[in-house]
């Protein structure tokens, strides 16, 4: 962004806008410029009474039909810095050239030098050009006699690389890192210097600032994280505003102080101009206010009590899961915000859900709920407070505890009654076992018995059989003995001796008969 002809004029997209002249109050308007380079514009500068746009094509210049018309070919051009009314620095990622208008004429007044890489951010220093290059690399740069000179910084005290941003604040620059740590250099001297003051200006914001701006009044604009912090001196003593304009939710915005006040901060994609009659209102009040109160577990809406605006009542305990919404209470803040809660004292802890707060499986009690509003550089208002209670469940009521040594005594009556009806049937199947192992065993003696009678009959019938085979035996031994002793006698007739073998054959027989 640039000024020129009393008039911010801003390159965007690749496009040169002007803004519109008009008495109305209400935001500034832009146009597109005519005759814009057909490549695009990705830098201006105001030389003079002239105002220059850089391109892949080289650098233009407006002429006063409207028009731009080139005066450098040939260089890839992306930033320009204007160092006094009839020079310019045409800064590109290769190369680097120096212009100069001389008897209405551009040309180049040095030899080109190779380029350091993509020019980021440029300022404009005294009768220098400072570069943001990136992560741990500035650079400044300079016309000396007829070279053009580029020294570069890469060496810092921080120990972990990171982006490098350029201050310009009169004949001091400030580079500076993260977390306040700065180096100062005097363009005067070109050398470093401990700049106290604005040392003490960077610890004495509330938040670590990263660039700085001051306009002709003197006020300090400083940049940080999250937006824009204003710094004034009053009577030798320096005003710290971090809330005036704390809608402003930006990271680390680019604020250039135009001729005639004006105070305009750059984004990568806003472009905003302070409204000085707005710098005295209060920042925008906020406060958390309850919107609905819902069952997380069937999605039921509670119905809160009327009256006092914080009580909720007391919830049973089937509903001690709940999800609350909130509003931040105005649409007053442009930052988008978020919500911390807090229970009964405890500590502080940010919803995850957007503007709904969980809660889930509270105990029975008493609670103290506070819920506060923040943005990303902390809390933005009071917190609002809500009170309730979570009763019990039956099983845990007064009247729950009173019946359960009744119950208790219930229960081991009945457990003992049943212990004994368990004994008793156990003892009438005991005894009907035993009775019926007893039956068992006098069946069993009793056919025992029997078989020994038996046994013992047979025994003796048996010994008897073998006394009367004995002695048949020996009676048919005996007789055959006398037989066969008479047939052998002499005298014994033939009649007589075949009625003997008669005789002696059927002995025989029958002794056979005994022995088988």
């Amino acid at each position: 962004m640039v000024a020129w002809n009393g008039h911010p004029v801003v390159a965007s997209d690749g496009q040169p806008y002007e803004s519109i002249a008009s008495t109305e109050p209400g935001p500034t308007q832009f146009r597109l410029m005519t005759g814009a380079p057909r490549a695009g514009t990705w830098g201006l500068a105001t030389v003079g009474p002239a105002l220059l746009a850089a391109n892949g094509e080289g650098v233009f210049v407006r002429d006063p039909e409207g028009r731009f018309t080139p005066v450098l070919a040939g260089l890839h051009a992306a930033r320009l810095v204007a160092l006094d009314a009839t020079t310019c620095l045409a800064i590109g990622e290769e190369e680097i050239a120096a212009l100069r208008l001389e008897n209405g004429i551009w040309s180049e007044c040095t030899p080109r030098i190779p380029g350091a890489g993509y020019p980021s951010i440029v300022h404009a220093g005294n009768r220098s050009a400072w570069v943001e290059y990136g992560v741990n690399h500035a650079a400044r740069l300079t016309i000396e006699g007829d070279r053009l000179v580029r020294r570069s910084f890469e060496q810092f005290p921080w120990s972990q690389p990171q982006w490098v941003h350029v201050s310009v604040i009169g004949t001091t620059v400030a580079i500076i890192g993260a977390g306040n740590d700065a180096l100062f250099f005097d363009e005067s001297s070109e050398t470093m210097v401990e700049a106290r003051d604005l040392r003490e200006l960077l610890a004495a914001a509330p938040y670590p600032i990263q660039r700085l701006c001051r306009d002709g009044s003197g006020t300090y604009w400083a940049s940080h994280e999250h937006g824009l912090v204003e710094i004034t001196t009053s009577n030798g003593l320096r005003q710290v505003d971090a809330t005036s304009f704390a809608n402003l939710n930006e990271r680390t915005p680019l604020v250039r102080a135009l001729p005639g006040g004006e105070i305009w901060i750059c984004t990568g994609h806003s472009l905003y101009v302070l409204d000085s009659a707005r710098r005295a209102l209060p920042p925008p009040q906020v406060q958390p206010v309850l919107v609905s109160l819902l069952d997380s577990r069937t999605r039921a809406v509670i119905d809160r009590p009327a009256g006092a605006r914080g009580e909720l009542g007391v919830l049973p305990y089937r509903q001690n899961a709940l999800t609350l919404g909130f509003f931040a209470g105005s649409y007053a803040s442009m930052r988008p915000l978020g919500y911390d809660y807090r229970l009964n004292q405890g500590t502080w802890t940010p919803a995850t859900t957007g503007s709904s707060i969980s809660l889930s499986d509270l105990p029975e009690g008493d609670y103290h709920l506070a819920v506060r509003a923040r943005d990303n550089r902390g809390p933005v208002a009071s917190p609002a407070e809500f009170r309730f209670a979570v009763a019990p469940p039956w099983y845990r009521r007064w009247y729950a505890y009173a019946s359960y040594p009744l119950l208790a005594a219930v229960v081991l009556a009945g457990l003992f009654r049943l212990l004994v009806r368990r004994a008793e049937a156990r003892n009438a199947a005991l005894e009907r076992l035993v009775a019926q192992r007893t039956g068992e065993l006098q069946a069993t003696m009793l056919k025992l018995q029997q078989e020994t009678r038996t046994s013992a009959t047979l025994a003796e019938r048996n010994r008897l059989a073998g006394e009367i085979h004995d002695s048949l035996e020996q009676c048919f031994t005996g007789l055959s003995l006398q037989l066969e002793t008479t047939a052998n006698f002499a005298s014994c007739p033939p009649e007589v001796g075949a009625g003997l073998a008669v005789a002696l054959n059927m002995v025989g027989y029958g002794r056979n008969e005994v022995r088988h």
